[in-house]
């Protein structure tokens, strides 16, 4: 999914939730260094939020 398709980090984890309800076991990121620190925040977000719905 490109990172302009996902405009803030509470989109970030509701798709994250989305593909957890489908079945999904993890989430990879990728091209991390390409990222700013706002979106980096985003998925340490996503993140944290996975952690509360376990």
């Amino acid at each position: 999914m490109h990172h302009n398709q996902i405009q803030s980090a509470v989109e970030l984890a509701a798709r994250v939730k989305t593909a957890m309800d489908a079945g999904a076991q993890s989430i990879v990121y990728y091209n991390l260094g390409l990222l700013n620190n706002r979106r980096l925040n985003w998925i340490k977000q996503a993140n944290l939020a996975v952690e509360e719905w376990r």
